[in-house]
């Protein structure tokens, strides 16, 4: 993490993206906030100098995984700005999202930085803080209800589909490990490769060296369920 000491910058970012609103007091709150920039592949939320953050993403992309006990990591979620991490470890505890989740950025991040250590007394009677928080985990609750919905009802091509526009990074390329896919999506390996190759020979996606690309999204959306 490399703080940009810029308090116009900072201040620019804080207005565009209305981040002064989510708080009662924020003139409170501001001489807690710092600029910090995040390079390509930064592990975020696994390191003690990165707990006790509120992060809020203004720039760039990052990974959500979870961890699984046989060392295995999970895609949970490829997310971009303006997004937010860090509203789980601040109601629970700074520990929660490191032990289960592994947080990667996948090109370069700036987010604004909130040390709530020193104020969380006064965040946790935040009215307006705290309807926020409820805003955002509401938003990834019904992210979450929708894919596990998707994976219970849907066909695996259609699975496969939508992983694949949602998981890739802003370049457009899907680089995931196929064999954590496919048993994420509850498919077979073969079955997995079979419905790429399928989706390549359709013209929608173009294998590469790292991946695939994806060239039609708009047709992997298309796809409905067998």
């Amino acid at each position: 993490m490399n703080e940009i000491k810029d308090t116009k910058l900072l201040d620019t970012y804080i207005k565009r993206n209305h981040i002064h609103s989510f708080f009662s007091d924020f003139e409170l709150c501001y001489p807690h906030m710092t600029l910090a920039e995040f390079l390509k592949n930064t592990f975020i939320c696994c390191d003690s100098d990165y707990r006790g953050y509120f992060y809020f993403f203004v720039e760039g992309d990052y990974k959500v995984y979870g961890n699984l006990r046989n060392g295995k990591r999970i895609l949970y979620r490829f997310c971009n700005s303006f997004s937010v991490l860090g509203e789980t470890e601040f109601l629970l505890d700074e520990t929660y999202h490191a032990e289960i989740h592994t947080v990667e950025t996948t090109n370069r991040c700036v987010a604004v930085l909130l040390d709530y250590r020193d104020i969380m007394p006064v965040l946790l009677k935040d009215a307006k803080f705290l309807h926020f928080i409820c805003r955002v985990l509401a938003e990834k609750l019904s992210y979450f209800g929708n894919m596990q919905m998707i994976n219970t009802l849907s066909s695996a091509r259609e699975k496969v589909a939508i992983y694949l526009v949602n998981s890739v990074d802003h370049s457009g390329i899907f680089c995931e490990n196929h064999g954590i896919v496919a048993e994420q999506l509850d498919i077979s390996y073969r079955h997995f490769h079979r419905i790429l190759q399928q989706f390549a020979h359709n013209g929608w996606i173009a294998r590469m060296k790292n991946g695939y690309r994806i060239i039609r999204p708009d047709m992997l959306r298309q796809i409905k369920s067998e």
